[in-house]
């Protein structure tokens, strides 16, 4: 009786239950997802939870012995919880970097558009509606994106296997797809020049008009190696010098830009 009472005790046991608890955690550092921690270590804590709800029961009407075995069981798991942690911590650090890769140095065009931004870039933590004036910043953490606009607009960012963009709004759960952009779709907007405006929409349709009212059509436009033809012939080639300017033939078009939108939760999904 004494032998075994000398063994039991709140030390012995805070270590015996911490030692049970990073036993199961086993070899996590072949984990390669978030989730994979998530669960080992959702399964470890059911895995001592009758074992805890005991101690307590045993210890906690005596506050000294309570205290020797949360010391005891948090000694047992400092060492291999700090693994843990700095595993998950590396698996983390390796998807934002994947998420700014794929975001940066790429022109987005977000599907089924309806208000006419069309184009968006995610370079240097700041979102450019290509079709609007100025820029809102944004920070990366992990996965998140969070909008420096009015509503501090929240995003989780994910990828398909085919390279498209998913943002989904962190409080609503809608969700904006975007594919990468081709040579074509850098047309898409309004745009001035001399005295002409040509407006480009999805799908080859466009607008033109001048200045003065004589001339106003809808038509149909094709982007073919680079040569724009609107309604039929003459077709030139097109150079995009920047994404704000390009010329055709003789004349010279501008970029016109809405102003940039202030909540960003009506754009994006």
């Amino acid at each position: 009786m004494i032998f075994l009472n000398s063994c039991s005790s709140p030390e012995s046991e805070g270590k015996k239950l911490g030692d049970k608890f990073c036993n199961c955690l086993g070899d996590f550092k072949t984990f390669t997802e978030p989730k994979q921690f998530n669960q080992v270590m959702d399964s470890c804590k059911n895995l001592i939870k009758d074992d805890w709800t005991k101690y307590e029961n045993d210890y906690k009407k005596n506050e000294s012995k309570w205290n020797l075995f949360n010391t005891s069981y948090e000694k047992a798991c400092e060492s291999k919880l700090k693994e843990f942690n700095d595993s998950l911590k590396l698996i983390y650090a390796e998807i934002e970097k994947k998420i700014k890769e794929n975001l940066n140095d790429k022109l987005w065009l977000k599907k089924d558009e309806n208000k006419g931004y069309y184009l968006y870039s995610f370079n240097d933590n700041a979102l450019s509606i290509i079709n609007c004036k100025g820029e809102s910043k944004f920070k990366l953490s992990v996965d998140t994106i969070k909008f420096e606009d009015t509503e501090s607009t929240m995003a989780i960012v994910s990828f398909t296997e085919d390279g498209n963009l998913i943002l989904t709004d962190c409080k609503s759960g809608k969700k904006g797809v975007y594919q990468p952009a081709s040579e074509k779709d850098k047309l898409l907007g309004n745009w001035k020049g001399f005295s002409e405006f040509i407006s480009f929409y999805p799908g080859g349709n466009c607008y033109v008009s001048t200045d003065w009212g004589a001339y106003k059509k809808h038509g149909k436009y094709s982007f073919i190696d680079n040569n724009l033809e609107i309604d039929g012939p003459p077709s030139y080639r097109v150079n995009f010098s920047n994404i704000d300017y390009f010329s055709w033939g003789q004349i010279q078009f501008y970029r016109n830009k809405y102003a940039h939108p202030k909540n960003l939760s009506d754009v994006l999904f």
